[in-house]
C-alpha cells in the first residue's frame, strides 16, 4: 500500500489502521492527532479506521506550553 504521509510518499507492506500506523512510526497516540483525507480521527476511533492505498495522512504532534 502506498500513501501520502505528511506530504511524502510512503509504502507499507499491508493495510493498517490509524493506531497501527502511529505505533509503527514509534509515536505516542496520546500526543498526536491523525488526520485522514482532511478528516481528524477521534483517538478512540483510531483502531477502527483503516488507511487505504492512495490515502493522505497527516500526523500532528500535540504539546502543551504557556
Amino acid at each position: 500500500m502506498e500513501i501520502i504521509l505528511n506530504g511524502e510518499k510512503k509504502r507499507f507492506e499491508k493495510t493498517l489502521n490509524a493506531a497501527e500506523l502511529v505505533k509503527l512510526l514509534g509515536l505516542d497516540p496520546k500526543t498526536v492527532l491523525v488526520e485522514l483525507n482532511l478528516h481528524a480521527i477521534p483517538r478512540d476511533e483510531m483502531a477502527k479506521v483503516f488507511i487505504r492505498d492512495g490515502d493522505r495522512v497527516e500526523i500532528i504532534g500535540l504539546f502543551g506550553g504557556g
